[in-house]
């Protein structure tokens, strides 16, 4: 704000404010809407916003000037989030991130929620951690969402990260193909002996018996999978079955909202193994032709990378919003870089690549316990925890951040939970049960929570989407800039949508421009007494600059 203005006492303000008006007269092209825009809400934050209006107009009658104008707000900017705290990572995975960041030209808010889908990837079902305040614990997995337009070098981001678990799981396939081609072939060997043994007139029970047992004893080995993509829920499920109820999707293109939104299975949604799969709620399917699978703790990691006309039909999806699937995810809106971009960049050091190949690779290679140990708490994380449930519950209250988002929040806190739980296993590696909580990692993962809350009431508040009302309002404001009129009557604006709209379904966006102080809408009468009413549009003239 101008500093003439800022801090003013109100009753000095008061006082000043033909003053402040001739001073916003005097200045020329934006220099003139930005002092009188800062003038206006000072004025607001005073009460005095009509005693304001008021002066302004009687003095531009007086001065013989057309009527002042506020800047136009932003329809891309109407709430400033946080950027990420890149340092609050642990270890080296702070500096890692940034020269991902400097080599591919995005802003962190870009790249940190894939590499905390990764993480999560490499950790589910290796272990659980407390909740500080009872023996209740989470698991290690994460939903994640980063919504951004086309062009915004999503899939730069998701090939750099997600490279060492790719590698990963193709070196161990290729060192175990030769065993994976026995077992298939042994596998296939006693499944047809069994048949045979079944069947015709020499039907030999006891020797099926023997066959059933040989391949109970069969020691399975079959192809790692870690990640899937554009998969249909019974897909996921089997999936799930057959690589020990651990599975990834980490997609750059946004397919997978597709597929849940039932574009493959007549527009019906099926997202009850993404529901259970986020707390490894034991999950089955019964099938009429095939062998029913059961699933007794299946753990998914979600990443997904959106442009945003998805996340738009995601957040139109009854059954995604009704059944809390879109509340379980953390969310990011990063800028654009777009216009700014330079030829050349470095490559990222060499070191650092190699760090978090060597992390990565380390967290994969821990092994899956048949009863994953818990992690635990020092008294010191117990108290930061404690304290960022109390934010929690006090933005939950009338008036509060968090009021219209209960059902996010209520889940805030084992997000919060599981990223100390995954930051405390690249911490300590494979000693990672030995050890508690510290209070370095309880304090990154609540500042890494903190960060989330702007982006996620962005996500479910709306403002990360265009509603229909705001949608019509960017048509109408592209049609009056197409006119080069500073006036229009209704009917002119109607006439230039092409009939696409009626009267009524012009008013809330019409009002919306207004509150945007893009336009102003007057209504004259004609003629005599009784006359004709019709509304006037006039066009904010910065519009046209």
């Amino acid at each position: 704000m101008n500093a003439l203005i800022t801090n003013m006492p109100r009753d000095e303000f008061e006082r000043l404010l033909p003053e402040l008006v001739i001073e916003a007269l005097n200045r020329n092209g934006k220099r003139r809407y930005e002092f009188f825009t800062d003038t206006m809400n000072m004025a607001r934050s005073y009460d005095l916003e009509s005693a304001a209006l008021q002066i302004a107009k009687a003095t531009c009658i007086k001065e013989g000037e057309p009527m002042l104008w506020e800047a136009p707000k932003d329809f891309n900017g109407v709430r400033t989030l946080p950027l990420f705290p890149i340092d609050s990572l642990p270890s080296f995975l702070g500096e890692y991130l940034k020269a991902v960041c400097y080599h591919i030209q995005v802003f962190p808010e870009m790249a940190v929620l894939p590499l905390l889908s990764v993480l999560p990837l490499c950790v589910q079902g290796k272990a659980m951690i407390y909740y500080p305040g009872n023996n209740h614990t989470e698991p290690l997995n994460i939903y994640t969402l980063t919504i951004a337009a086309p062009g915004e070098r999503k899939s730069g981001v998701m090939r750099e990260l997600t490279a060492p678990v790719q590698e990963y799981q193709d070196r161990w396939n290729d060192t175990h193909k030769s065993l994976i081609a026995k077992y298939q072939t042994e596998k296939a060997f006693l499944e047809q002996r069994k048949t045979e043994a079944m069947r015709g007139k020499n039907a030999n029970i006891d020797l099926a018996k023997e066959y059933t047992q040989k391949l109970l004893e069969l020691e399975e080995i079959s192809e790692m999978k870690l990640t899937v993509k554009d998969t249909t829920p019974e897909a996921l499920a089997r999936e799930l079955y057959l690589h020990g109820e651990r599975m990834g999707i980490l997609d750059d293109e946004g397919s997978v909202f597709d597929v849940l939104a039932g574009l493959y299975s007549n527009g019906q949604s099926n997202i009850n193994i993404f529901l259970e799969s986020y707390d490894g709620s034991p999950y089955s399917i019964s099938r009429a032709t095939k062998e029913d699978i059961v699933l007794h703790s299946p753990l998914l990691t979600l990443g997904l990378m959106v442009q945003p006309l998805h996340f738009e039909e995601a957040m139109n999806n009854r059954q995604f919003t009704g059944r809390g699937f879109i509340h379980r995810f953390i969310f990011s809106f990063p800028q654009s870089k777009s216009g700014s971009l330079t030829f050349e960049t470095p490559n990222v050091p060499i070191e650092l690549r190699t760090k978090y190949n060597d992390l990565v690779t380390g967290l994969l290679v821990l092994p899956y316990p048949d009863d994953p140990p818990v992690i635990h708490h020092s008294q010191g994380s117990r108290y930061l925890f404690r304290d960022y449930f109390e934010h929690l519950q006090e933005g939950l209250k009338p008036g509060g951040m968090f009021e219209t988002m209960r059902e996010w929040t209520a889940k805030q806190l084992s997000r919060t939970l599981r990223i100390a739980g995954i930051f405390h296993i690249c911490k300590y590696g494979e000693k990672f049960a030995k050890q508690s909580i510290d209070t370095d990692t309880a304090k990154a993962a609540i500042s890494i929570a903190q960060w989330s809350e702007a982006h996620a009431v962005k996500a479910l508040s709306g403002e990360g989407i265009d509603s229909g009302i705001t949608q019509t309002a960017k048509q109408i404001l592209e049609k009056l800039k197409k006119t080069g009129k500073q006036t229009v009557t209704r009917s002119e604006l109607i006439n230039a949508m092409r009939g696409s709209y009626r009267t009524n379904d012009l008013v809330l966006p019409l009002e919306l421009l207004e509150d945007m102080k893009y336009i102003r809408l007057n209504d004259v009468t004609s003629g005599s007494k009784g006359g004709r009413t019709k509304q006037i549009i006039e066009v904010n003239p910065q519009i046209f600059m």
